[in-house]
């Protein structure tokens, strides 16, 4: 029986009439309808003749394979783990910098590398600590007065606590609500949409940083190396600095 979701390819139809093949490929083309491309194709070469051999009347271009489901991967964990590894990778280059460079005037939605980082930083705490339902936490000062090495540190703490938050969302538990204590009040925001809002907060301001990186004697890294398994040997050694497994994140 094939896997639920997934259209089984016709059987050979060898000593059969022309009329006969129509009639069954008629009805293999009905139980794929409305399916990808690739299932017509696969369908489609299960009845072409490739090649004549004495043995045999048709050969198949590529054997029918049925979907094989795998269970969803937590998105929310896989993102804070992505934030993890691309942070290490950005402060890992941001280290090289000098004193002067880290907090030179530059071009970007903060006027240097410094406020941005610190931006960052702020940020995720003032979110994490709503979504901890601690209003008081939201409230914190700005950590602008901090060195680089205390900017690190923090960061480094704060992406943690948001990989251990989000081992926790799973089931409904997304759709719960919480408040957020802002300017023009108190507000009620869904774990799941504050969470991706989260997420696109980072990267729009990694990539910031990034481009200031480009102004300086620092090549920015590659942060976009962490989800394809295909680029696995590319992400090892940061892997193991920071204790992670593949397994860890496709769970």
């Amino acid at each position: 029986m094939p896997t639920m979701g997934c259209a089984a390819a016709p059987k050979p139809a060898t000593g059969l009439s022309l009329k006969q093949r129509m009639h069954r490929f008629t009805a293999a083309a009905r139980q794929i309808a409305g399916k990808p491309r690739s299932y017509a194709l696969r369908a489609e070469a299960a009845h072409a003749p490739v090649k004549q051999t004495p043995a045999t009347a048709l050969d198949y271009a590529e054997p029918y394979r049925p979907c094989v489901r795998r269970p969803a991967m937590n998105y929310f964990l896989a993102q804070a783990f992505n934030n993890l590894w691309a942070n290490h990778r950005l402060l890992t280059a941001c280290e090289a910098l000098s004193e002067v460079e880290y907090k030179a005037p530059r071009t970007g939605f903060f006027p240097s590398i410094q406020s941005t980082l610190c931006h960052i930083l702020d940020v995720d705490d003032y979110y994490l600590a709503a979504l901890s339902g601690d209003l008081a936490g939201q409230a914190l000062p700005s950590c602008s007065s901090r060195t680089f090495l205390e900017v690190a540190s923090g960061q480094r703490s704060t992406d943690r606590a948001l990989v251990e938050f989000c081992k926790g969302v799973v089931g409904e538990n997304p759709s719960r609500s919480v408040r957020l204590d802002r300017a023009e009040g108190l507000f009620e925001e869904r774990i799941d949409r504050i969470l991706l809002h989260l997420f696109e907060h980072q990267i729009h301001h990694r990539g910031q940083v990034h481009a200031m990186l480009s102004g300086t004697r620092v090549a920015p890294p590659q942060l976009d190396e962490f989800f394809l398994h295909a680029d696995g040997r590319l992400r090892e050694e940061e892997m193991h600095v920071l204790g992670l497994s593949e397994a860890d994140i496709w769970q």
